[in-house]
């Protein structure tokens, strides 16, 4: 039924438009006479431009103004030439044959006219025009209008004619379409009452549909029939389903990345040593890509060495033969390089050295802060690796990059926290907290202080280089002869201090007596200039906590200063006296354990 409508309007709309279009047709009658109308017009200006025109010619050549009578001449033979024109227009229009004969005698008087209206032009040019001559041509000139008068008025009651035809048509299809439109309403109400019925079902099933898709039912779609709007809207519909349905597989995927995220973050944060860091990384390389082999690669302190650190323990490990970060592409580009065949003319030459069947590989760089410091590299079946095999390991390699570098920043930072930036030894507060826990937990051992003797004067003479030198040197010996438990640390200054197990004073001073006899080796091998230590001893027997056995063995090298330097000397029952008070002859003091002040005298070096 709204086909039918549809139909009905659309025909009253093409008869209409066919009425119209046929009143204002170029080729109809009516258009014919108006545009003949309108070239007499102009035929008519021409014929009277051309009197004119010759009026001027005989006016001129009277006052023998030849410049006027050469434009006067011109303007004839250009008028007569449009008034031609203009009449031949006429006649090519097309219209009724009485007009066509009256305008076919217009055009042969017409062109009688222009000769006469030329010759008489330029006679008057020649100054031999006579008034006869005039005369001829003002009776020419009467012809040719009452001929151009009687095709006007032929035209002009042709165009009435028409015209009331084209009204008495009008007056008729205005009513046949009135009758029409009428009935065509009365189709359309009848067709929109269906058309609503119909249109509401439809709406009404995919609201239904809409609601199952808005609960979580993503498999819900839409019947489409056919090719209207509501097929349109169905497949609309469906679109937006199957678009849905994507934007929650995506979602979900990244949730699920979002986790595994998490979940790695959250077991690298419980790797507190690098060595646990690898050990977690190959925990996750199995769990992650199970059927992959995949194995990690880190620099070493140099950076000039790539090191395997772990593997996939559930594929194995691809076995890369890279040398050092610089010769990995992946490490080079800066960003995962895969390799989907290893017979490929660019395959990575790593993958093309190894023997076996073809392969591929993937490679992901390892960086920290913007440095790279290792590699993540993995193998698999020739061709290029899925998405999401390249992803993981990207997320791996993000992931163990940051605790990697984590790890050893921390590990940079406690080291130099405890340690001393000029000798490499422990600095004294790391010393103090190290023997003041081995003390706690009963641990025998000595105390022996360490002075470098005449050391201002080793700087003056040879300047501070040599002095550091100097320090390095005995530093150096001294880690060197040390055994597992002992420790050693630069207490400041030239001074240093010695934590040495031993029974007793005794075991200790032949401990230190072998370091003096490597120093002289060491000196007499002119690395540096000569020099010597002093060394004072105490043993644990002798004070309850650290702070005083550091002043008894203070005092025992200040006695070893003042008794000659450049040798050890036991603390006796006198030193420790004297370390248990404030010692009354120390100048050049340096706070220790607990505000105990012990250090060097400055006369005494």
């Amino acid at each position: 039924m709204g086909i039918v409508a549809v139909v009905v309007v659309a025909g009253v709309a093409l008869m209409a438009s066919r009425q119209v279009a046929k009143f204002s047709d170029p080729s109809s009658g009516a258009a014919r006479l108006a545009r003949g109308q309108r070239t007499l017009q102009d035929a008519d200006m021409m014929h009277d431009a051309i009197r004119a025109d010759v009026l001027a010619s005989a006016l001129a050549s009277l006052k023998s103004q030849d410049a006027q009578w050469a434009q006067a001449a011109t303007d004839v033979r250009e008028h007569a030439r449009r008034m031609l024109i203009d009449l031949q227009d006429t006649a090519i229009v097309g219209l009724p044959a009485d007009i066509v004969a009256q305008l076919e005698d217009a055009q042969a008087k017409g062109l009688a006219y222009d000769a006469l209206a030329m010759r008489v032009v330029d006679a008057a040019g020649s100054g031999v025009a006579t008034a006869a001559d005039y005369d001829a041509f003002d009776q020419a000139f009467l012809d040719m209008e009452i001929r151009l008068g009687r095709v006007t008025s032929a035209t002009d009651a042709a165009r009435e004619s028409a015209d009331a035809r084209i009204a008495q048509q009008t007056r008729s299809n205005r009513r046949l379409i009135v009758g029409l439109s009428i009935a065509a309403l009365l189709a359309i109400g009848g067709a929109m009452l269906y058309l609503s019925l119909w249109l509401l079902g439809q709406i009404r099933r995919l609201s239904s549909l809409a609601e199952r898709l808005a609960s979580g039912e993503l498999t819900a779609r839409a019947e489409v029939r056919g090719h209207d709007e509501l097929a349109g809207l169905g497949r609309s519909f469906n679109t937006m389903a199957e678009h849905l349905n994507g934007t929650v597989r995506t979602l979900q995927a990244e949730a699920d990345r979002e986790v595994m995220r998490s979940q790695l973050d959250q077991m690298l944060d419980l790797a507190e040593v690098e060595e646990d860091v690898c050990s977690s990384m190959s925990r996750a390389l199995g769990i992650l890509l199970p059927n992959r082999p995949a194995e990690l690669l880190l620099a070493d302190s140099s950076r000039a060495h790539l090191r395997h650190v772990s593997a996939n323990p559930a594929a194995g490990s691809p076995g890369c033969g890279v040398g050092s970060p610089w010769a990995c592409p992946a490490v080079r580009h800066g960003q995962p390089q895969t390799y989907p065949s290893s017979d490929a003319l660019n395959a990575c030459p790593r993958l093309t050295e190894r023997a076996g069947d073809e392969i591929g590989a993937v490679c992901v760089p390892v960086t920290f802060m913007g440095r790279a410091i290792g590699v993540l590299h993995s193998t698999g079946p020739a061709g290029s690796p899925a998405a999401e095999v390249v992803e993981r390991l990207t997320t791996l390699a993000t992931a163990v990059g940051s605790r990697i570098g984590t790890v050893r920043a921390f590990d940079r930072a406690q080291l130099q926290a405890s340690t001393d930036g000029l000798t490499g030894l422990l600095n004294r507060r790391a010393f103090e907290d190290a023997v003041t826990e081995q003390l706690a937990a009963g641990t025998a051992m000595a105390i022996a202080l360490a002075d470098l003797d005449h050391f201002k004067l080793l700087n003056d003479t040879y300047g501070h280089d040599t002095g550091d030198r100097a320090l390095r040197l005995f530093a150096s010996l001294a880690k060197a002869g040390l055994r597992g438990s002992d420790l050693v640390a630069r207490y400041g200054g030239e001074e240093f201090v010695f934590a040495l197990s031993a029974n007793s004073a005794d075991e200790a001073a032949a401990a230190l007596e072998r370091l003096v006899v490597e120093l002289g080796y060491e000196c007499s091998s002119g690395a540096v200039p000569a020099f010597t230590a002093s060394f004072g001893i105490c043993h644990s027997t002798d004070a309850t906590d650290l702070s005083g056995m550091v002043r008894i063995a203070d005092a025992a090298l200040y006695r070893a200063k003042g008794s000659g330097r450049n040798r050890t000397v036991l603390a006796d029952a006198e030193d420790i006296r004297r370390g248990r008070a404030t010692h009354p002859d120390r100048r050049d003091v340096t706070p220790a354990v607990g505000g105990v002040l012990v250090g060097s005298d400055a006369t005494a070096e």
